[in-house]
């Protein structure tokens, strides 16, 4: 009896704290969820295009498609090495972009020239941009809001087990599968699946055996990779259970990167191990509060 008033209070508690978070309704805008990617109008040199928003990317990049299309005029900078879930590749940076976003005009340098798919697609927008905000996002009803630190105490209300990579500055989650393994991964708005996993977590749970696998197929950001994907019971993520989840694993013999997307190659602090990614097919049902800079978050259902 006393365990469960305690957990009466906590998922009470929870409530309340996700109501104080949801309860000013200044600032927020609307968004398009594109096959679970954030996405919202921008204009970059007179050029009318949409950002993508991504969590899971260190660096901004443009649209190759969208260059071509504009015949943009654009500042060349050096060459970086770009990794991805799939594959590392050698590409351009641009630098002196103008970009107008929520009537703000902003300059941006060092964006990163990649495939973004369609035309329309304009510019991703990670860490270099994330950093400067409090950013909450309602996936339910495609709405967020981009807040200064003063606005709220992430700190004090934070429910999420997480924190900001050491090296790579990333946020990382730890989530529960199954319950039978904790796992930090990378949480990432810009990916539309479920959860991406090392293989040998898989293995090591004896998953592709017990549940039905099906070969799937995933664009990364320099080539296409095969997954083999299943579904898990149960996820656990901060005070929520979801039950029957996507899980995808790299396919035998198919190499990986899944400690980011868009991440410039360079040498890095040790910090947690990362065993794979969190996308949106776990995400669509929150409304997710992030700091990214600090590594705090906080997850609520909608009102």
């Amino acid at each position: 009896m006393e365990n469960l008033l305690m957990r009466l209070f906590c998922f009470l508690l929870i409530c309340f704290w996700s109501q104080s978070l949801l309860a000013n309704d200044h600032g927020w805008v609307d968004i398009t969820i594109d096959n679970g990617h954030i996405k919202f109008p921008v204009v970059i040199q007179g050029n009318q295009g949409l950002a993508i928003l991504d969590s899971g990317a260190q660096l901004n990049a443009i649209n190759d498609s969208f260059v071509n299309k504009h015949k943009l005029k654009v500042k060349v900078g050096r060459k970086v090495t770009v990794m991805g879930i799939f594959g590392k590749e050698l590409r351009e940076t641009y630098n002196d972009l103008k970009v107008e976003m929520f009537s703000a005009p902003l300059k941006f340098d060092g964006v990163v020239s990649a495939p973004l798919g369609h035309p329309d697609n304009a510019i991703l927008l990670g860490a270099n941009f994330m950093n400067n905000f409090i950013i909450q996002t309602d996936y339910v009803n495609q709405k967020i809001r981009f807040l200064d630190r003063e606005s709220i105490n992430l700190k004090k209300v934070k429910n999420l087990e997480m924190m900001a990579q050491k090296g790579s500055g990333q946020p990382i989650i730890k989530i529960r599968l199954n319950n039978e393994d904790d796992l930090w991964l990378l949480l990432d708005t810009g990916n539309n699946g479920g959860v991406m996993i090392e293989r040998s977590v898989a293995i090591a749970n004896n998953w592709l055996n017990t549940y039905p696998v099906v070969i799937t197929n995933n664009r990364g950001v320099n080539s296409l990779g095969y997954s083999e994907t299943f579904n898990v019971p149960t996820l656990e993520i901060g005070p929520f259970i979801l039950e029957n989840v996507i899980v995808s694993v790299p396919a035998e013999g198919q190499s990986s990167n899944l400690a980011s997307q868009y991440e410039q190659s360079s040498s890095r602090l040790k910090g947690k191990r990362v065993r794979g990614i969190l996308g949106y097919d776990v995400l669509k049902h929150f409304v997710l509060t992030i700091d990214y800079e600090k590594g705090y978050g906080h997850i609520a259902l909608p009102n």
